[in-house]
């Protein structure tokens, strides 16, 4: 099997293109309470914030974040669910 160089940068273009296409369309159907982030953002912010995004994949089960650790992350859930647990007053 071979592939051109010229070949290979048409493929891998076009699926950052169609990469980015989706996170943009993601990115626009975010809600933050009940304001959408294309509401307070122009097409050009959620254009950069697309290229700033990381995807990320967890195991069921698996702990994402931890109650007092920094908030220096913003989760977007793009498919399955969390489940999100908070102490009550006096729990250790």
């Amino acid at each position: 099997w071979s592939i051109s160089r010229t070949a290979f940068r048409a493929v891998t273009s076009q699926f950052k293109q169609r990469r980015m296409e989706a996170k943009v369309k993601f990115l626009k159907k975010v809600k933050i309470k009940d304001t959408f982030l294309l509401d307070v953002l122009s097409e050009s912010e959620i254009n950069t914030l697309a290229l700033a995004t990381l995807n990320e994949s967890y195991e069921a089960g698996q702990t994402i974040v931890r109650e007092g650790e920094p908030g220096d992350i913003f989760f977007m859930i793009d498919s399955g669910s969390v489940d999100v647990f908070i102490k009550a007053k006096g729990d250790a």
